[in-house]
Order: C-alpha cells, then sequence, then structure tokens
C-alpha cells in the first residue's frame, strides 16, 4: 500500500518490522517496488531475498524481469533467465512476455524472439 502511494520509505519499515517475511512478502514487495517506478529498490530486494535463501515465485521472477528491463540490465537479467531454466519456468506465460520484453528492451530481439518459437 505505501509502496503504491509513493511512500517508500514507510513501505520499508513495515516490512523490517514484520515478525516473519517470507517469499509472499518479498514478492509483494518486489512487485509493487517495479510497478511504482523504483526498479532499483526491486533489484535490492530481489538480492536481499536471494540472500535470505528464499525461491522467488513466478510472480516475484516476472516482478524482477520487468524491473530489470526498465533499468536495461541485461547481464543481470540473463543470470536471473539461467535460474529460471534450472527450474523449469521458462514455459510460463508471465516469466515468458517479461522475458521478451526484457531482451527486447535491451536491444537484443533475437534473443527475444526465440521465446515466441
Amino acid at each position: 500500500m505505501y509502496v503504491r502511494m509513493g511512500d517508500l520509505r514507510e513501505a520499508r519499515r513495515v516490512s523490517y518490522e514484520m515478525p516473519e517475511r517470507n517469499e509472499v512478502s518479498w514478492s509483494a514487495m518486489i512487485a509493487r517496488c517495479s510497478q511504482s517506478g523504483y526498479p532499483e529498490e526491486a533489484v535490492v530486494l530481489f538480492r536481499r531475498m536471494i540472500e535470505n535463501r528464499l525461491v522467488p515465485n513466478v510472480s516475484c521472477l516476472a516482478s524482477i524481469l520487468s524491473a530489470l528491463a526498465s533499468l536495461k540490465g541485461l547481464l543481470v537479467g540473463m543470470s536471473v533467465h539461467a535460474h529460471i531454466l534450472k527450474g523449469g519456468l521458462e514455459k510460463d506465460a508471465f516469466i515468458s512476455s517479461s522475458l521478451i520484453d526484457l531482451y527486447c528492451k535491451c536491444g537484443k530481439t533475437e534473443m527475444g524472439a526465440w521465446r515466441l518459437a
């Protein structure tokens, strides 16, 4: 709610005060940051989530790919893509469209185009 209203500081405070943060709470924060124009913050949160040994769900992966697309973060995006391939999630519609968006926005349309085949 706070991120949607543009109050990233308050959203962080509420998140940090949660007694237990799980995949859902992390994913919600990452998605909101990505959708609200804070892609850098989404990437920072995603890295923290991974450092805490939590496994991102499909929604979280699509959100981080969207954030990386807006940042033109090709190398990190390719690393996330490798994680997706390892997990066998590449056929998910949300992930596929996010991968196409990432590669196209990074000027690698040929890499995005193979997703359509």
